[in-house]
């Protein structure tokens, strides 16, 4: 991989802060540097109305690619809950039209209990793209399997970790250290993923 001392500068396409620190610490040391929009002095506003999270993911990558010096990294993630037929999905942000993670976890435990099915099997998901000057050029997509807790527990994390509890773990996401955290996500999976290219292809 190439050295800290000469990084790939990559941007991530997305204002999200908690997606901007989880990405910079799941890819510190490995050759790439993450920077922001701001910070690349680009200022976009994509639309998120793809059915999948790779549709998603290059959107994102694709616009902002024709306005940056740089290769950029587009993401999509969720929560894919099997009682649910796979919701929230891509509507993760937006289930239920709740205005913060509070009210989606609740109003994720709402539909979960009104459910047919009382699984409480379910996946995080996480799709990246990797475009330049307007063309993907890699994407992949990695997932995260676990159960959904009966309650949110713990502080870490953001979004819908504190009800999602890994398989071999018997904490939620929100509970785990950010440390645990960033080696078995969904998010770290697709990361390492996108950092291999990066590195090998010295995008």
């Amino acid at each position: 991989m190439t050295e800290d001392r000469h990084p790939i500068r990559v941007l991530l396409a997305s204002a999200n802060r908690n997606k901007l620190r989880e990405y910079r610490q799941i890819l510190a040391g490995t050759g790439v540097r993450i920077v922001s929009p701001s910070e690349a002095g680009v200022s976009l506003e994509v639309a998120e109305d793809g059915m999948t999270f790779l549709e998603n993911a290059r959107a994102k990558a694709i616009a902002f690619s024709e306005a940056a010096d740089c290769p950029v990294m587009g993401d999509d993630s969720g929560l894919a809950v099997d009682s649910l037929g796979g919701r929230p999905g891509v509507y993760s942000r937006r289930f239920g039209s709740m205005p913060n993670d509070k009210g989606r976890m609740a109003y994720l435990l709402q539909e979960m209990s009104k459910a047919e099915s009382k699984s409480d099997s379910a996946r995080f998901i996480c799709a990246i793209a990797v475009a330049s000057q307007g063309k993907v050029v890699f994407e992949t997509e990695r997932s995260l399997e676990g159960t959904i807790a009966p309650a949110p527990c713990g502080k870490g994390g953001f979004g819908y970790d504190p009800v999602f509890i890994p398989h071999g773990y018997s904490a939620t996401l929100g509970e785990l250290s950010a440390e645990i955290k960033n080696r078995i996500s969904h998010r770290a999976l697709a990361a390492a993923d996108a950092a291999r290219f990066l590195t090998e292809s010295n995008a």
